[in-house]
């Protein structure tokens, strides 16, 4: 909360909706850390990475944070979770192995 606080804020009030989606977006935990939001001007974001490398890693960081959701709030149950998105099994199944995630770890104790 500090840090948006001290941050100046010359946009609108869209800069901050942006900044605060974003970190709800690939945030992996319940709760959003000092570290995960990025500021614009903060310099944090400047890299000497392309575009391409960028959005691939921000989307892979979307993806799996996404994917953890979902498997999280159906238990690893993937056939109710790839409908809860509103998608094939199959596409879910190539994200959990793509990303490498252990359902297991989403599915209740004793099962």
């Amino acid at each position: 909360m500090q840090k948006l606080l001290l941050h100046e804020w010359p946009g609108n009030v869209r800069e901050l909706e942006h900044v605060m989606e974003r970190a709800v977006a690939l945030s992996e935990r319940t709760e959003i850390q000092r570290a995960e939001i990025n500021l614009p001007g903060s310099g944090q974001t400047a890299n000497p990475e392309n575009f391409q490398r960028s959005k691939a890693k921000a989307v892979a960081e979307f993806e799996t944070s996404f994917v953890r959701r979902l498997l999280e709030g159906h238990q690893g149950n993937i056939t109710r979770a790839a409908q809860a998105a509103h998608k094939d099994r199959r596409v879910l199944w190539q994200l959990i192995h793509k990303h490498q995630i252990d359902v297991d770890q989403f599915k209740p104790a004793g099962r």
